[in-house]
């Protein structure tokens, strides 16, 4: 395979990437079935006194804000590599092969 050529999870993200323009709405819904419920069992625990109903909530929204820094962390590797291959062969930023050291 050629060192310039995009790999299969590179050529996956960049795809998902330009498969619509994000919208603040679009990231709201995208969330919202997981924040929503974390929130609502929070605003009742805190109605209800109730302990358990509290650490759903929170463990929910823990739950949540790892797999966003994971998924981010996986996706931003393979976006890099490909916007750094693509900078390597178009050259439109004029910085040669100073990417690559």
């Amino acid at each position: 395979m050629n060192e310039e050529e995009l790999t299969e999870d590179e050529k996956v993200v960049v795809a998902q990437l330009l498969s619509r323009k994000p919208s603040a709405r679009d990231m709201f819904s995208d969330y919202a079935m997981f924040v929503v419920p974390s929130l609502a069992f929070a605003i009742y625990s805190i109605w209800a006194h109730d302990f358990v109903a509290a650490l759903v909530a929170y463990g929910s929204l823990l739950f949540v804000a790892v797999w966003y820094l994971w998924h981010s962390q996986r996706v931003s590797g393979s976006l890099y590599t490909a916007l750094r291959k693509y900078e390597n062969v178009s050259n439109k930023l004029g910085t040669g092969n100073e990417l690559n050291k």
